[in-house]
Formats: structure tokens, C-alpha cells, sequence
């Protein structure tokens, strides 16, 4: 369970991979288990009922029928979930929290399908691709070796980064870049498409490819995560983020 203070720095910081807002429950209760299925999926995270889209605090009450029919639609998720739901009082208003940890036995599925966190949405896998590579992850396939089908690495390659490497890694420069980045393994042998670790290192925009591709830092006054001293968001290639 979280705590109220973390819980309106969460909503401040906007909906994104690790949080969801609904203004109340949805009509089709099954739409949560689709959002908890797609957390679990991923990295975990948190849905706030009671707070719009815009992030404001709106509230929400629930009664006990509804909890339970939450409940009800979470637990047909297969394998099933660990998760908690809990009420919070934030601003003189009823948040409810759907506390949702990273699953331990991904793949997660529901209702025949299978929905993982992409950025801010639940995103239904609907190709024979997307299928395979996502259960390719689950099986221990290193997230950073999954192809990534829809970018061309050699057009969007950051010269400057990659020269970089290059003279760090003392590699020549006389060799071209498409037989650097084979040599380096750059690219999946079965598919021919460039690996996502290779992308995040040295496209010059890999946060269009890879939303959640980007490191946020924030300094706080105290230890009560309310007060922000300072706040900072590196974009870019990993080794910019990191410098």
C-alpha cells in the first residue's frame, strides 16, 4: 500500500507507464482487467479511480457490489494476479488504488488475449509477431535483444554518438557502419531487424521507438517525497542520458 503523499506525486506526474487515471469505474468493469493485465504484463504499476485525465482530483465512491465485481473480472486474468485495491484520502477525496506488482509468470492473459503497458495504454498484441516476441521476452529473452520491426537503424543511427563509441571502443572508422553494428550483433538473426538495445544505444530518438526509454530524476527537500527541489528528464541515446 502506498501513501497518500506518494499518491498525489504519482498523479502530478501525469498518466504514463506506470500509472492509469479513471474519473470513475467503467461501464464494462472488464476494461480494468485489460489495464491490471497489461501492468502485469510489464513493469507494474497503479490505476487511480477518482482522478481525470487531466489529473485533477475528482473522487469517486464504490460500493461494496462494484468492488467485488473488480475483483470477480481480475481474477479471470490467467495465471492469476496479485493485486491490491484500496481507497486513499486525497485532497478531502476518495481515490480508489489498484496496486498492481510485475508479474512473476508472464505471459498474463485476458479474456483469450493478451495485453502488455505500452506508454500510457494497454495495447492488445494482435499480430503473429508481436505474439511471438512478446512470449520470447517472458521466456528470459533479454528485453534489450527483441527486434524492433518498425525502425531502420541505419537511417536513424546518431553519427556523433556512435563516432564516439567507435573511438572508445577503438573501432575503426574504415569499416561502414552497417558491418560495425553486425560485428557488434546489433541486429536479430532471425528477423534481420535491428535489436532494441541496439536502438536505445545509438538511434538519436529512441524514446519515439521505446516511450518509457528515458531516465527522470527528481531531487526532494526531506524524505517525505512532497517537496520537489529540483526535477530533470534525460532523453536521447543511453550514453547521452547517462553523461
Amino acid at each position: 500500500m502506498i501513501t497518500a503523499d506518494r499518491i498525489q506525486y504519482l498523479i502530478r506526474q501525469g498518466e504514463g507507464y506506470k500509472v492509469d487515471f479513471k474519473s470513475a469505474v467503467p461501464a464494462k468493469v472488464r476494461e480494468l482487467s485489460e489495464e491490471v493485465c497489461s501492468f502485469a504484463n510489464a513493469g507494474g504499476g497503479f490505476i487511480f479511480i477518482g482522478v481525470d485525465d487531466k489529473g485533477k482530483i475528482i473522487g469517486c465512491n464504490i460500493t461494496n457490489s462494484k468492488r467485488s465485481a473488480i475483483s470477480d473480472t481480475i481474477t479471470e486474468i490467467s495465471p492469476q494476479i496479485d493485486f491490491e485495491m484500496y481507497s486513499a484520502d486525497i485532497e478531502g477525496k476518495t481515490v480508489w488504488v489498484i496496486d498492481i506488482p510485475e508479474g512473476k509468470d508472464k505471459p498474463y492473459i485476458c479474456g483469450g488475449s493478451v495485453f502488455v503497458r505500452q506508454g500510457p495504454n494497454a495495447q492488445k498484441l494482435r499480430t503473429r509477431n508481436e505474439m511471438l516476441d512478446f512470449f520470447r521476452e517472458c521466456n528470459s529473452v533479454h528485453y534489450d535483444a527483441t527486434p524492433a520491426y518498425n525502425v531502420d537503424l541505419l537511417q536513424e543511427i546518431d553519427k556523433e554518438c556512435f563516432d564516439t563509441f567507435c573511438r572508445i571502443a577503438k573501432i575503426s572508422r574504415s569499416i561502414d557502419d552497417a558491418q560495425i553494428l553486425e560485428n557488434l550483433g546489433c541486429f536479430d538473426e532471425r528477423t534481420g531487424k535491428p535489436k532494441a538495445g541496439a536502438v536505445m544505444f545509438f538511434a538519436s530518438h529512441p524514446e519515439v521507438h521505446y516511450p518509457q526509454c528515458w531516465v527522470h530524476c527528481v531531487l526532494f527537500k526531506g524524505t517525505n517525497n512532497v517537496f520537489i527541489i529540483d526535477d530533470k528528464r534525460m532523453y536521447g541515446t543511453v550514453y547521452q542520458q547517462y553523461k
